[in-house]
């Protein structure tokens, strides 16, 4: 935590059009990234350093920060940065308040497929076998969205038993293959015992891929590929980003609230407002009022294109130019699941 003495990206400065990132930059992110460190970001204003000049010569930067790594976030999950307002130095005074109590409030998981089953052979067979089973809806839209919800149920019950805790059967093969190895090096193992240790190196390289893909979809971090294989990092990055997702005070008619409870019924109650009858301006336009202005005509080719069929190989190739790892959309399948079956 403390002045760090450099920017990590282009928004991290203003007032200077030509940003040089020299080679320390590029050295202390790669150290970052090894470390697992991530940015804790902040409440307040976004830059900490002015050099107090003024026109075309103020620059201000983000040169200040914390980073922590996945121990100290897992101790103190809902600390807050603070960027505090800056009086008589250069520099914005920075403020950990890591005593910040909040009391997340359990939402229904979103997720149903994860990435990380792609890598068992059995899925496929497993999705062939169960879609469609026990529904019997005729619509075509109810009968696919039934047959998405009864899926989910059959993925997640399979998951448990095929794949557990991956965390823990890595760590329990990892330990099982030390023993092996200590016991070969000291030529006490069977040749059984010697040709299992390439079965547990082989199912520990599985395991960690898949876990890395667990936490890289959790984390999703678009400016690291996959084959960045610090799975550390995404794991701590997925922890920081359900932090920073928590909304941890609101003000509602002047009055702060921070109960969690609270919160949700400051947010039912203001869109409950927002869309009653009278709440609406009297003052929008009528449907009589609209018809009476002058619209531009769409052009008859416009229009053709505008309202034609599409075709599937259209809807194919849309589906393919989407960036991967995304969140689910509210059905809680990923992009992934549709591409590959």
């Amino acid at each position: 935590m403390g002045d760090f003495n450099c920017i990590e990206c282009q928004e991290d400065k203003t007032g200077e059009k030509n940003i040089n990132f020299g080679s320390a930059m590029k050295t202390f992110k790669e150290l970052k990234f090894e470390a697992g460190l991530i940015d804790l970001d902040f409440t307040g204003y976004k830059f900490t350093w002015c050099n107090n000049r003024h026109e075309d010569k103020r620059i201000m930067a983000r040169l200040d920060r914390m980073y922590a790594n996945g121990m100290w976030l897992s101790k103190y999950s809902s600390a807050i940065v603070y960027h505090l307002k800056r009086l008589a130095s250069d520099h914005r005074p920075i403020m950990l308040d890591s005593r910040c109590n909040i009391n997340p409030q359990n939402r229904e998981r979103r997720s149903i497929f994860e990435l990380y089953w792609l890598e068992s052979e059995d899925i496929a067979q497993l999705i062939k076998e169960n879609w469609g089973k026990n529904v019997n809806q005729r619509e075509k839209i109810e009968y696919f969205m039934n047959c998405l919800g009864s899926l989910g149920k059959d993925l997640r019950l399979w998951s448990k038993n095929c794949f557990g805790s991956l965390e823990k059967r890595l760590k329990d093969t990892l330990v099982e293959l030390e023993a092996l190895e200590t016991a070969d090096e000291q030529g006490l193992a069977t040749d059984a015992e010697i040709g299992n240790i390439q079965c547990l190196t082989n199912k520990a390289m599985t395991l960690n891929k898949q876990l890395h893909i667990k936490w890289w979809t959790k984390a999703r971090t678009r400016w690291i590929e996959m084959n960045d294989k610090n799975t550390k990092y995404f794991h701590n990055r997925s922890k920081f980003k359900r932090k920073k997702n928590t909304i941890t005070l609101i003000t509602e008619n002047g009055k702060d609230l921070s109960e969690t409870s609270h919160i949700i019924q400051a947010f039912e109650r203001w869109y409950m407002d927002l869309w009653k009858e009278d709440s609406i301006d009297q003052n929008l336009a009528s449907w009589d009022d609209l018809k009476l202005l002058k619209w531009r005509k769409v052009p008859n080719d416009s229009h053709t294109s505008l309202t034609r069929m599409f075709f599937e190989q259209e809807v194919v190739d849309a589906m393919n130019s989407l960036g991967k790892g995304k969140a689910p959309g509210p059905d809680g399948y990923s992009l992934e699941f549709y591409l590959n079956f």
